[in-house]
């Protein structure tokens, strides 16, 4: 039997950043760094158990964004005129198994887009709550355990609906 493929999610990072009340003075200073900032708290917690983790960004420029490398994400901008949600559909229709993907918005429609792609999708305020309590109870019992160097991971603390 083949093993199933792993689990893929794809963020609507802009989306995401203007859902983070954490975000809303970053945001309106510069929004490049937010995007920054954004990525390396998801790297803090993303491990490799969420299997694929892609966070996709507008684009209002046609040259490289920098300040991405080395990202254990893959951290995609959507070519200017295009847009995050129609890159995302289109990783969603292109996928092998679009069952797999999980797709974090607050676009209502994009979700039902990415739905009926065969994709499951979640609100960003929802994985924004979701995040934030699951991952300071986990931040608890991490610093309870004796030598406990992990640090939490995405697959830990959030589980698709």
């Amino acid at each position: 039997m083949p093993k199933p493929s792993p689990r893929w999610t794809i963020i609507d990072g802009n989306n995401l950043i203007h859902a983070d009340s954490a975000l809303a003075e970053t945001r309106r200073q510069d929004f490049q760094t937010a995007r920054q900032v954004l990525v390396r708290r998801l790297e803090a917690v993303c491990g490799g158990a969420a299997g694929r983790v892609t966070v996709v960004f507008d684009s209002t420029t046609p040259k490289p964004v920098t300040g991405f490398e080395g990202s254990p994400l893959e951290v995609l901008f959507a070519e200017p005129g295009l847009g995050a949600d129609a890159l995302i559909e289109r990783l969603v229709h292109s996928a092998a198994d679009p069952s797999r993907i999980t797709v974090i918005t607050s676009d209502v429609v994009e979700r039902r887009v990415v739905e009926a792609g065969g994709a499951m999708s979640q609100s960003c305020r929802l994985f924004l709550e979701q995040f934030a309590l699951d991952r300071n109870g986990l931040t608890s019992r991490v610093q309870r355990a004796e030598g406990a160097s992990l640090k939490p991971r995405l697959g830990d603390v959030w589980k698709p609906l």
